[in-house]
């Protein structure tokens, strides 16, 4: 975020080439896994499937639950508030690099030397707020975070979680961004 309100594009891309480039890291060097392997499948349809399905899925049960839950506009504003209006390119960059990276890290990564429910707890962890009115994020994050590991064990692959992270980032911030 940018000092005056605002997606500040550049630093965020580093953040998540820094999150990608740990994951690759630690898979190949620390677990002496072939990283590539999380991006082969023999079934992409079904992947593709899946991913978008799951993301458009998540983001119809967060708009639901936006309305629903105490706080749930806040939330909204909060984040609107926080993103500003970015550009028309800004979006779908941000939403596939932030998809790409953590889900190398904590779902190609972390997953897999601590496990399902660690490596959601610390998604979660990772996602804590800088505002009171956001206090509910570091529980969606968690529960995206043991969808996307599920995900990732169910298929072996990283396609249907990048995907599913990619469509909700999308959509949420494309809808926020058109209300602030």
């Amino acid at each position: 975020m940018r000092p005056g309100g605002g997606l500040s594009v550049p630093p965020a891309l580093a953040l998540y080439a820094l999150l990608a480039v740990a994951g690759i890291l630690w898979l190949e060097l620390g677990m002496r896994r072939d990283s590539l392997s999380l991006w082969r499948t023999r079934r992409p349809a079904l992947e593709v499937g899946v991913g978008i399905g799951t993301g458009l899925a998540v983001v119809l049960l967060s708009r639901l639950a936006s309305r629903l839950a105490p706080g749930g506009r806040a939330m909204e504003e909060e984040f609107a508030r926080a993103i500003g209006r970015p550009s028309s390119w800004a979006i779908p960059v941000l939403a596939l690099a932030s998809a790409v990276g953590e889900e190398l890290l904590f779902r190609g990564a972390l997953q897999a030397a601590t496990g399902i429910w660690i490596q959601a707890l610390v998604f979660g962890a990772c996602h804590v707020p800088f505002s009171k009115a956001l206090a509910g994020w570091p529980v969606f994050a968690g529960l995206a975070g043991l969808l996307f590991g599920a995900m990732v064990s169910w298929t072996g692959t990283l396609w249907a979680p990048v995907l599913a992270h990619a469509v909700i980032n999308q959509v949420n911030l494309t809808f926020l961004a058109r209300r602030s």
